[in-house]
């Protein structure tokens, strides 16, 4: 399904922001995100280095909120 996506740079700039259509695919170069917001994001599937993502320790209610680091690593905006 669609899927709203707010997704920002290391400088705090939006690099997407906005409703991404089912099906589509997005791709970032490594170490350029800092934070990422999924809406409905049960509809979402993240890679990171060619791995799955698993969403749900990031997701509360049907948002995901998650951090990555310069090195990829993906993390809560709590602990990073």
């Amino acid at each position: 399904g669609d899927s709203w996506v707010d997704i920002v740079d290391r400088k705090g700039a939006h690099i997407e922001r906005g409703l991404v259509p089912a099906g589509a695919e997005r791709r970032y170069a490594d170490g350029s995100l800092a934070e990422v917001t999924l809406g409905d994001s049960s509809a979402v599937d993240v890679t990171a280095g060619g791995v799955a993502v698993d969403l749900s320790p990031f997701r509360e209610a049907k948002v995901a909120h998650f951090t990555v680091s310069s090195e990829g690593r993906i993390g809560s905006s709590a602990s990073d």
